[in-house]
């Protein structure tokens, strides 16, 4: 079974500095993985090239993701279904500036 665990530590060893960089002010990106292995999480941006994962709901998060499934969010996260695809599908739900979750897919990229 997949956890949404395996996906944040995917996307810990694929970080991508140059493009976190490219955020110059502070900004939280939020998950909602439902199911088992699931959970919320936020990803908060630094605006200096950083970022940190945090257990829980973002006090104000741009962009939200929401995945039916953590095997979903770990697909779509490696590149394995076509980030497009899946939001055309309703594999992954998206609230917030579409531009900027398109950005903010360079800072974690195979």
């Amino acid at each position: 079974m997949v956890t949404a665990m395996d996906t944040f530590n995917w996307m810990k060893e694929h970080f991508n500095k140059e493009a976190c960089e490219s955020f110059t002010k502070p900004v939280n990106f939020e998950y909602h993985i439902d199911g088992e292995g699931g959970g919320v999480w936020h990803i908060a941006l630094d605006g200096k090239g950083n970022y940190e994962l945090v257990d829980g709901e973002a006090e104000k998060a741009v962009v939200t993701y929401s995945f039916g499934n953590a095997e979903d969010f770990y697909k779509i996260s490696t590149g394995e279904i076509d980030g497009i695809q899946a939001y055309m599908q309703g594999l992954v739900k998206v609230k917030g500036p579409v531009g900027l979750a398109q950005k903010f897919e360079l800072v974690f990229k195979a």
